[in-house]
């Protein structure tokens, strides 16, 4: 319709149509715009999770590959550690060793090294009467003879052990694991330090003969448990542990 200029209008009563009209493709163009964005937003969050599940199925595939030390590689560890910790214990304190001892947790974590002579037991022994921490003599020496906590050569060498750290780091971290892994890791760990501790004795390191008979040694876990009686057995003439079986080891299952 033409106004009196000859200019087109519209009637009132078309114009809410109009306007709703408008309102209604504004709309509908917002929605194929924001159905297009949250798309691509599905299709990122997709391409995240696959990366993500990609990148957990390529961890998994390192671990199976991954190099671990093996068993004889820290059975060599642990006995050039220990021979040279040992060798330098008995040159800079020397004195009559009856106990020597490879200590680790129910973890099988790396051993440290712990030794007792007559000469040291007979001054800790002394240093608990003095101090009346024991006064009687012969309690102190009970509560000391097997302690490996109480020596002054607990921890002995500690230096000389750096390797054999960083090779037990470099195996599965044995909390990680399920219960038969976890048994298998520890037997490993354990057998390497017996294994360990045997060659030393091969060598001579821990005398011959009568000399010989008159050290322990041993592998013990600590809080202790008769395991560490088994390892005593298989590691020393029974000679050299008829005392410490009487005194200290837990009694083996019946």
């Amino acid at each position: 319709m033409l106004d009196g200029n000859g200019e087109g209008y519209r009637k009132e009563g078309n114009e809410p149509r109009n306007m709703l009209r408008v309102a209604h493709e504004g709309h509908c163009r917002s929605s194929r715009v924001a159905t297009v964005e949250h798309g691509r937003h599905n299709v990122k969050r997709a391409e995240r999770g696959a990366d993500t599940i990609l990148q957990g199925i390529s961890h998994g595939i390192q671990e199976m590959n991954k190099s671990y030390p093996t068993e004889d590689e820290l059975v060599a560890a642990i006995e050039s550690a220990a021979e040279m910790a040992i060798k330098d214990l008995f040159v800079r304190h020397p004195g009559h060793y009856y106990y020597l001892s490879f200590i680790t947790t129910g973890e099988a974590h790396p051993p440290i090294l712990a030794a007792w002579s007559e000469e040291a037991l007979e001054e800790a022994v002394r240093n608990e009467v003095d101090s009346r921490r024991r006064p009687d003599k012969e309690d102190a020496r009970w509560g000391l003879k097997w302690s490996y906590a109480d020596s002054p050569f607990c921890c002995y060498g500690s230096e000389h052990f750096e390797r054999v750290n960083h090779l037990f780091a470099m195996r599965p971290g044995i909390d990680s694991l399920d219960a038969s892994a976890w048994e298998a890791e520890y037997d490993l760990r354990l057998r390497a330090m017996e294994t360990a501790l045997s060659r030393l004795d091969l060598k001579g390191t821990f005398g011959v003969g009568e000399e010989r008979l008159r050290m322990v040694v041993n592998v013990e876990v600590m809080p202790p448990d008769f395991t560490n009686t088994e390892r005593a057995k298989r590691l020393n003439p029974p000679e050299a542990i008829r005392t410490w079986l009487e005194e200290a080891a837990e009694p083996l299952p019946s």
